[in-house]
């Protein structure tokens, strides 16, 4: 299973920029969001809170 964040008060992923190790920017688009594996589940979580913390919106880490 893959996880993504996904912010629903913005309809919006969080998605990573190719080749960097930043978040780079929120995308609408589900195929561009960034994925974490089960492995890092924890890690996804995490960085839900500090995007929170930063003010990039509430998200919520959503399986497929």
């Amino acid at each position: 299973m893959e996880y993504f964040l996904f912010d629903s008060s913005q309809n919006k992923y969080l998605a990573r920029l190719e080749n960097s190790k930043e978040y780079g920017f929120l995308t609408r688009e589900e195929e561009k969001a960034y994925r974490f594996s089960e492995d890092d589940i924890d890690l996804a979580w995490h960085t839900a809170y500090q995007c929170a913390w930063l003010g990039l919106g509430q998200f919520f880490v959503y399986g497929e």
